[in-house]
């Protein structure tokens, strides 16, 4: 999103902790301007509003990974819902009205019937692990504050996105980031994999962005939308994607912890109410996305080696 705001001319001030690995916008480091402070630092979080007083405000700022969320419930509750109260409070602290996108997530449908086709904005929640359950009351405690309050919130359901940068504890990061090592000779030609049944709508995040922007500049405020592609494959055949844009032989081996969650249902996301509103359709094609994904890792295995 930083990447897609600069291109537009637009001032970004990203809010970062001090911990924070910023090697993924190290290319834009001296076109931005970064504010360290911890979304669950109240106070500081509210001087920084104030000082800032942005007239966007994209929160993306999340505890992400479902996977880890049953390691650490905690974190992952206070970090979606407990972060983004402090945040509309410190917002409403500072007397501004920002146009604000909250990114919620198609992990708030969770297990769904099987007579079910395709799923709306309307149809039950209905999240499996604590990632999903944060989601769902991040969701509605942001419908109840654009309630009380009148904020102006857009909220939107993504569903998988991925492309160049993406963290490796995510599915097609994962396996281009084994393949790169391998192709190196870092890692033995063994790629371990969990569950490659299920299956999932991928969109690019350069796509993803380009939708948010979108959101709020031609959706309503309080409502929300549901935000994906229609490119579906399964985990087997990302993983064949892959494997096919390397010369390297390597086996396919199977890790049982990587398989022991739960996964949530497979079923096609009804998007047609954000297409309508905004005519987005998705330019980057999935082999595309998967090759630049391929490429990051490759580089950035390539960086680490001669350092």
């Amino acid at each position: 999103m930083a990447d897609f705001l600069l291109e537009r001319n637009l001032e970004v001030i990203g809010l970062v902790r001090e911990d924070t690995n910023l090697e993924p916008i190290s290319h834009i480091l001296n076109k931005i301007d970064l504010i360290y402070c911890d979304i669950l630092d109240f106070n500081k979080l509210k001087q920084v509003v104030r000082q800032v007083s942005p007239d966007r405000v994209f929160h993306y700022v999340a505890q992400g990974v479902p996977g880890i969320s049953f390691e650490k419930p905690v974190e992952t509750f206070n970090t979606n819902v407990i972060g983004t109260i402090y945040l509309l409070e410190a917002i409403k602290d500072a007397g501004i009205e920002p146009i604000i996108h909250i990114p919620c997530s198609g992990a708030e449908y969770g297990v769904i019937s099987n007579n079910a086709n395709q799923i709306n904005e309307t149809h039950a929640l209905n999240p499996i692990d604590p990632y999903g359950i944060s989601k769902a009351s991040q969701d509605w405690l942001v419908f109840a504050y654009f309630n009380k309050y009148n904020m102006k919130i857009f909220r939107s359901r993504g569903f998988t996105h991925t492309g160049p940068r993406q963290k490796p504890n995510f599915v097609c990061s994962h396996f281009a980031k084994q393949i790169a090592e391998i192709e190196v000779g870092l890692k033995k030609p063994f790629l371990y994999v969990g569950n490659l049944h299920p299956k999932r709508y991928f969109t690019d995040v350069r796509d993803m962005v380009r939708a948010y922007w979108l959101l709020v500049e031609q959706c309503n405020p309080g409502e929300v939308y549901n935000i994906s592609s229609n490119q579906v494959y399964s985990i087997k055949e990302v993983l064949e994607i892959l494997l096919s844009m390397t010369e390297k032989e390597i086996v396919v081996k199977k890790d049982a912890e990587m398989g022991a969650r739960k996964e949530i249902s497979s079923f096609v996301p009804d998007t047609s109410k954000f297409q309508q509103a905004t005519g987005w359709t998705i330019e980057i094609p999935f082999r595309e996305t998967m090759s630049d994904l391929l490429n990051y890792w490759r580089a950035k295995v390539e960086s680490n080696e001669k350092s």
